[in-house]
């Protein structure tokens, strides 16, 4: 199964990996283009494949970074998950690829498997829990 995958979602099965890799489109994208703007609405999910990328939130109209995605990464899973909208900007800062999970999709998907839709959630929540905990502690040593 394909590691990447398998490390953004990790109490699926290998059998849930696969269903959900046929959801998956890869796109690439160049240093400076926009993922997702601050304020919009989003319901895609997006895997982090190749690149790096920054997360900017908008302060007083100035742009401050607050974290970067690397290759395995998840993002979009907050709107994704809470609905309404973006909570912080997306840049590609070094040419990336992404995998892109259509939220409609996967709503589909989830609604037709209760389990693997409970093992999903499960995954995401493991996930968000790991930048909350990691956050908590840049702020706490002044990294951010």
């Amino acid at each position: 199964m394909d590691p990447v995958l398998k490390a953004a979602f990790p109490r699926l099965t290998d059998a849930d990996l696969e269903r959900l890799a046929t959801l998956a489109e890869r796109a690439f994208l160049r240093a400076g283009e926009v993922v997702l703007a601050e304020g919009e609405l989003n319901r895609t999910l997006f895997l982090v494949r190749e690149g790096r990328l920054r997360v900017e939130k908008d302060a007083d109209g100035r742009r401050v970074e607050v974290a970067q995605l690397a290759p395995g990464e998840l993002f979009g899973d907050v709107s994704f998950v809470a609905g309404g909208a973006v909570t912080a900007s997306v840049v590609v800062d070094q040419a990336a690829a992404l995998d892109r999970i259509d939220g409609a999709s996967l709503d589909a998907l989830l609604a037709a498997d209760p389990a693997l839709a409970a093992r999903f959630y499960h995954s995401v929540a493991h996930g968000l829990a790991e930048r909350l905990r990691d956050r908590t502690e840049a702020f706490a040593v002044g990294i951010f």
